[in-house]
C-alpha cells in the first residue's frame, strides 16, 4: 500500500482541542463532490466518481493555533489544500510540517521501519493555498522552502507550494471551471460588501443569502445550515481580527515614533479591535441560543409528528375495525333474507336498494 494515510492513532490521554471549521473546509473539505470538482479544475482531469477521492485530513493536528485544512489522495497523489484570508510567505513550512505528519503516520500504519532494506513507497505530494485575502495580490504565485535558507545559501531540500488567488474577479477560468469555488468567492465577495453597510456579520449573511442565485449548489447547503455557517464565518472574521491585533503591536513604523503617541495610539487601536471582537462574541452567543432554540423546536415537532403518526394508527385500525363489523353486518341480513324465503341475488339487489335510498 502506497497510499498516505490519516489514521494515526491520538496518544492516550491526549488533550482534544476544539477548533471549528471554515466555510471553505466545511464546503470542499467535506463534501467529496466539491472537492472532487476542484480537484478537476486544478489539475485539468474529468473524474466523475466522487468516491475516487480519498480524504486523509489529520484531524487532530494542530500548528499554530490552526488546524490543517483539506488533504486527500487521487490519481496516486496526495493533494494538501490550505485556505488563507491572509498572506504568509511561511506556508511552506507549515506544509513541510503536515507532510512530515503524514509520512510519519503512513509509516506507523504500515508497521514499516526507517531502517528495512525495502523500500518505503509513498503518495506524491501536491500543495496548493488558496488565498482569498484583502491584499491584493497576483492571480498565481509560487513559494519555495529555499526562499527561507538563511543567506540564500542553496541546500538539499526544497517545497514548492502554489498561492491561487480566488478572490472574485481573480482567475476567472479556474471559477468558471469549479461551480461551488466560484459561488465560494461569490459568497465571500458579497458579504465583504455588506459589511460596509452593515455591520452585524449575522445581517451580512441574511442579505446575501436572498441576493444568492436559486442555481448556486451551496445555496441549499448554507441555508440548512446557517446557523453554522454563520459561527464559521464568525470564526474567519476573529481571526482576522487577531491578525490586525498581531500586526498592529509589531508595526515597526510605530515603534520609531515618539513612545507616548506610539502608546496612545496602540491602546486607542486595541481598545477599537477590543471592541469589535467583543461585538463579534455577543452576536456568536446570540446566534448559539438561537441554534440552541432551533434544536428544541424541532425536537418538539419530532414528538407531535411521533404522536400524530400514533393517532393516525389508532385512527386507521378503527377503520379497518368498522369496515369488518359492516361487512359481518351485511352477511348477517343476506342470510336472514334467504332464511325468510329470498334467494341470493334479490337479497343483494334489496340490500344495495336499501342502502341507495338511506344514502339518498
Amino acid at each position: 500500500m502506497n497510499e498516505i494515510t490519516q489514521t494515526r492513532k491520538r496518544k492516550k490521554g491526549a488533550v482534544k482541542r476544539n477548533y471549528k471549521d471554515t466555510l471553505f473546509i466545511y464546503l470542499f473539505g467535506r463534501n467529496k463532490e466539491f472537492a472532487l470538482s476542484l480537484y478537476n479544475a486544478i489539475s485539468g482531469s474529468d473524474h466523475k466518481d466522487p468516491n475516487d477521492i480519498q480524504f486523509n485530513t489529520i484531524d487532530d493536528f494542530i500548528y499554530l493555533g490552526r488546524k490543517n485544512d483539506v488533504s486527500f489522495i487521487i490519481d496516486g497523489q496526495v493533494n494538501i489544500y490550505e485556505h488563507q484570508s491572509t498572506y504568509s510567505p511561511n506556508i511552506p513550512i507549515r506544509m513541510l510540517i503536515y507532510f512530515s505528519r503524514l509520512l510519519e503516520g503512513h509509516i506507523e500504519n504500515e508497521n514499516r521501519s526507517l531502517y528495512a532494506r525495502k523500500r518505503i513507497l509513498f503518495s506524491s505530494p501536491r500543495f496548493i493555498v488558496f488565498y482569498n485575502g484583502l491584499d491584493e495580490r497576483d492571480d498565481e504565485e509560487t513559494m519555495y522552502l529555499s526562499d527561507g535558507f538563511a543567506g540564500g545559501i542553496e541546500g538539499d531540500a526544497d517545497l514548492r507550494v502554489r498561492m491561487i488567488n480566488i478572490n472574485f474577479g481573480h482567475n476567472t477560468k479556474l471559477l468558471n471551471e469549479c461551480p461551488e469555488l466560484y459561488e465560494y468567492a461569490w459568497l465571500i465577495s458579497t458579504i465583504r460588501e455588506e459589511r460596509e453597510i452593515s455591520a452585524k456579520l449575522e445581517e451580512a449573511l441574511d442579505s446575501v443569502i436572498m441576493k444568492m442565485p436559486d442555481d448556486f449548489r451551496i445555496k441549499k447547503m448554507i441555508e440548512r445550515n446557517r446557523a453554522e455557517v454563520t459561527g464559521m464565518l464568525f470564526t474567519e472574521w476573529n481571526e482576522e481580527v487577531e491578525r490586525k491585533k498581531w500586526e498592529f503591536s509589531t508595526n515597526e513604523y510605530y515603534k520609531e515614533l515618539n513612545e507616548e503617541l506610539y502608546k496612545e495610539k496602540w491602546n486607542s487601536r486595541l481598545q477599537e479591535l477590543d471592541k469589535q471582537e467583543q461585538e463579534l462574541n455577543d452576536q456568536k452567543e446570540k446566534l448559539d441560543v438561537q441554534e440552541k432554540e432551533l434544536i428544541d423546536l424541532k425536537e418538539k415537532l419530532n414528538s407531535q409528528k411521533e404522536e400524530l403518526n400514533s393517532q393516525k394508527q389508532e385512527l386507521d385500525q378503527k377503520e379497518l375495525r368498522l369496515k369488518k363489523e359492516e361487512e359481518d353486518l351485511r352477511a348477517r341480513m343476506v342470510r336472514l333474507l334467504i332464511n325468510s324465503g329470498m334467494n341470493e341475488t334479490d337479497a343483494l339487489q334489496y340490500l344495495e336498494k336499501g342502502s341507495s335510498v338511506t344514502q339518498e
